[in-house]
């Protein structure tokens, strides 16, 4: 069944507004400093995926480990990814064309995002062994926020994707489905094809 414009408008506004938090959620994932969180006696820090910090003090990151590399390739890609999406979702205000380039770059946003969070979390092992034995590692905030921001990401694609169908049709398509169901029960057709035929008048006599 078709979809009534107040309806479709309430969808889309809803894509923008999944699109649009996921992106900042995933802005802020990208550049906090709290992916990893490093406790040692004397002292606390965190880690993110370019700079290491010491209370207010931050410096950057050297090279680490392929698993850790992919990680930050993964999650510039999907950034990238995430502002198409975006862009995609609020040029579409007069068309519902568009929504189909919304579902699909949202789709892969979240799947290279959710990947990217994965081959860290995985690997959480490798990344901390170059450090000191002393040292105690535990995943940060940043990774759950990951999490949220990849799964907003893939229900942005859902809704892009209802959007898309539901404001490609038609009245003409919506009647049609409705005559491909049949006539209701009651209906006027059925109750003049119940009514007996008259009939027609004798000849008149020779």
């Amino acid at each position: 069944m078709s979809l009534g414009l107040a309806e479709k408008l309430k969808f889309k506004q809803t894509t923008k507004a999944l699109s649009c938090l996921s992106l900042l959620l995933e802005l802020l994932v990208l550049v906090s400093p709290y992916w990893m969180e490093v406790e040692s006696p004397g002292f606390e820090t965190s880690m993110g995926l370019w700079n290491i910090c010491l209370s207010l003090s931050c410096s950057k990151l050297p090279m680490g480990t392929v698993a850790f590399e992919v990680a930050k390739a993964l999650m510039t890609l999907s950034t990238l990814l995430g502002f198409i999406a975006v862009c995609s979702v609020l040029t579409s205000f007069h068309t519902f064309r568009k929504y189909r380039l919304a579902a699909v770059t949202n789709l892969l946003t979240g799947i290279v995002m959710l990947v990217s969070v994965v081959v860290f979390g995985v690997s959480f092992t490798s990344i901390s062994e170059p450090f000191h034995s002393e040292m105690r590692f535990r995943h940060g905030w940043c990774l759950y926020v990951g999490f949220l921001a990849s799964f907003l990401f893939l229900l942005s694609a859902l809704v892009s994707l209802i959007t898309h169908i539901q404001g490609n049709k038609t009245p003409t398509q919506s009647l049609n489905q409705g005559q491909q169901g049949g006539l209701r029960p009651g209906s006027t057709a059925r109750l003049h094809e119940d009514q007996p035929r008259p009939e027609p008048p004798p000849p008149p006599p020779v």
